[in-house]
């Protein structure tokens, strides 16, 4: 299959087929060189559970299904957004490979957000709302969003101290606000972005036009247009890298 060639064809580059290989500068793992970070999550994706670094290394066969279930999310993703260009589409596979961008609009959204919101510190607390972490959560969405999420209540403590917690319940409400997204803008993925961003910022995801400065304790802050913007922007960045300069 496409999924199996493209699998090898990225193990032959990244190890010359080496399970046990490991980068002595960035620490990736394995027949296609894994970065540790991504590992617990790709792994309970793949099989259902977690497994370490040792566990990963010892077990070729188990690596190459967490490879290929990867691959085959990236592979689908990039055959709809090359309209089925095979060759583009493998270029794109590589590319996010490599690159380390993100699989799924919802990954690249999160992302977006995260950069916007804290320049990626998870501990970042604003002086003025309280709003916290990766994404800057408002302190009184963080009970409901964190059950929802994960089935139980978070503290603000135990929120800035895991970021892994925070991406998951990150992730969980932005599939929420990017499903219903692309329902009410008709599959527009452009404008499906800007309502998200929209709500994420003001609570609601038709503002994002609205050029009117926004305030927090006489505090300014961007308008939802420009915040709107800035988001779409980092999404693309991290979607398309290949199509930008």
């Amino acid at each position: 299959t496409d999924v199996e060639a493209l699998s090898q064809a990225i193990i032959n580059q990244e190890s010359n087929a080496n399970f046990v290989a490991v980068n002595p500068d960035s620490g990736a793992l394995g027949y296609a060189q894994i970065m540790p970070e991504n590992l617990p999550l790709w792994s309970r994706e793949a099989l259902g559970y977690e497994v370490t670094p040792d566990q990963f290394l010892a077990n070729p066969d188990l690596q190459k299904q967490i490879i290929e279930h990867r691959i085959t999310l990236y592979w689908q993703q990039a055959l709809m957004d090359s309209k089925g260009d095979r060759e583009k589409a493998i270029l794109m596979v590589a590319s996010r490979w490599y690159s380390g961008d993100p699989s799924t609009d919802v990954e690249a959204l999160s992302q977006a957000l995260i950069n916007q919101e804290s320049n990626a510190n998870f501990v970042a607390v604003n002086p003025d709302s309280g709003a916290l972490g990766y994404a800057q959560i408002m302190p009184e969405n963080l009970p409901l969003w964190s059950r929802e999420a994960l089935g139980y209540e978070v503290t603000p403590d135990q929120f800035l101290a895991n970021p892994d917690l925070q991406k998951q319940i990150i992730e969980h409400r932005i599939t929420l606000y990017w499903q219903q997204a692309l329902m009410d803008s008709k599959g527009d993925r452009e404008k499906a972005i800007l309502m998200v961003a929209s709500r994420w910022y003001s609570g609601d995801p038709y503002l994002y036009h609205s050029t009117q400065a926004q305030f927090y304790d006489a505090q300014e802050y961007p308008s939802i247009a420009e915040y709107s913007q800035s988001v779409l922007r980092q999404w693309e960045r991290q979607r398309h890298p290949w199509e930008l300069d």
